[in-house]
């Protein structure tokens, strides 16, 4: 299984999971990838010990002992507005997924990983915050809060992932069709016609 991208910038990335063997495991794979990732395992652990400031990525469990992965992607976000934070967790249901970026989450994997999932996941959300580092421009709005979850889950997932419609109804566990409507609606609920206005003019 070949993990490195010859063509991918090497990222300094804190795993911050309670489960040894499986911190074991992601940070395998991230080293694998050619990155430098380090691991801990609390929020308080990583309050003690890491200067965000100096990261690229944090991959957090959304289920973390003390103080969880909500509260630490919190605390990350408005300390290192630019930071990639990835929230990885076992939970499913919609609403712990619009909880989870409400954090400030940019991406949101659910276990199990797939390691080339885990390493394209990151690089690509790497790139994504490069690419759309602020020029000076006008800022972005953000998503209405009165949209429905499921809309504002969407309209995130279109922002931050840059999914295909087909990749967001497997995530979802939905048909494609359906997100198709989702996506007419949330378009009307805005005032816009393509993913191209969605991304220039709001941030999730």
């Amino acid at each position: 299984m070949k993990l490195k991208n010859p063509h991918a910038e090497a990222l300094k990335i804190v795993v911050v999971e309670d489960n040894a063997a499986l911190r074991s495991v992601m940070l395998e794979t991230l080293q694998q990838g050619g990155h430098q990732a380090t691991g801990v395992e609390s929020t308080e652990e990583f309050l003690s010990l890491v200067d965000p400031g100096t990261l690229d990525v944090v991959i957090i469990d959304l289920n973390l002992p003390g103080k969880d992965g909500i509260f630490l992607a919190e605390h990350v976000r408005a300390g290192a507005p630019r930071m990639g934070i990835v929230m990885v967790t076992a939970r499913v249901t919609l609403q712990d997924r619009v909880i989870g970026y409400g954090t400030g989450a940019d991406l949101y994997l659910s276990k199990p990983i797939h390691p080339e999932e885990l390493v394209a996941a990151v690089e690509s959300l790497a790139r994504r915050l490069r690419d759309t580092a602020p020029s000076g421009g006008e800022a972005l709005q953000p998503l209405p809060g009165d949209l429905p979850p499921r809309l504002k889950e969407i309209g995130i997932m279109l922002i931050n992932t840059g999914r295909a419609i087909k990749e967001i109804a497997e995530h979802l566990g939905i048909h494609e069709g359906t997100v198709r409507k989702h996506i007419e609606r949330l378009y009307r609920s805005l005032g816009i016609n393509s993913r191209a206005e969605l991304s220039s003019r709001y941030r999730a």
